[in-house]
């Protein structure tokens, strides 16, 4: 019985790591956004059409990201994780994720 609630238990901070890893590639795309604007700022007025839609594309996408690792379903969460780690560049967003799944653990566990 207490091998059961072990594996519960692992499996619960493997979503929480899936949580912080959502949220934090939600970040990084907001980021990236700020950074761009930053870079472009004079220049902005510039540009094509079609990379206005890119450009306002990805603090959208951010913030979906954002929030679906805080308010999403376990399901859902898996599911996404999945679909945006299969991809080698995503080992850096993974250990730049670490210290926000520590933080998200330490306020799991003050709530429960």
């Amino acid at each position: 019985m207490s091998s059961k609630r072990h594996r519960t238990k692992r499996s619960e901070r493997w979503v929480i790591y899936e949580r912080s890893y959502l949220m934090t590639l939600g970040l990084a795309f907001v980021a990236l956004t700020a950074f761009i604007w930053n870079k472009q700022g004079e220049s902005f007025s510039e540009w094509p059409t079609w990379s206005y839609f890119l450009f306002f594309s990805f603090p959208v996408l951010g913030l979906g990201l954002i929030s679906m690792g805080w308010l999403a379903s376990r399901a859902k969460i898996e599911k996404w994780f999945d679909a945006a780690s299969r991809h080698e560049a995503s080992v850096v967003i993974m250990v730049v994720a670490f210290p926000v799944f520590l933080l998200m653990s330490l306020l799991e566990r003050h709530e429960g």
